[in-house]
């Protein structure tokens, strides 16, 4: 989970966002239900989440105020996700 602030002036050939905050947690299991719940505990509702298209993360959008989903390629990744 990480949190993107929106930066003002960029530099030069660089994304107009930088990295905030990041969290990691160990999960037993990648199925909807763990993974609602982790969102749950762990981001606000008031949120916007940028997720790639994996089905389990299909629920999200029901835990926060909005939910993008995108199916990226990986060459795109790193202009998309932080």
């Amino acid at each position: 989970m990480a949190e993107l602030k929106t930066v003002d002036n960029p530099k030069k050939n660089r994304p107009p966002k930088k990295l905030g905050y990041l969290k990691m947690k160990v999960t037993q299991n990648l199925k909807s239900v763990t993974i609602n719940a982790l969102v749950k505990d762990n981001i606000s509702t008031e949120s916007s989440i940028t997720t790639d298209a994996y089905p389990s993360y299909n629920g999200i959008k029901e835990v926060v105020k909005s939910h993008n989903p995108q199916v990226i390629k990986p060459k795109e990744a790193g202009k998309i996700l932080p």
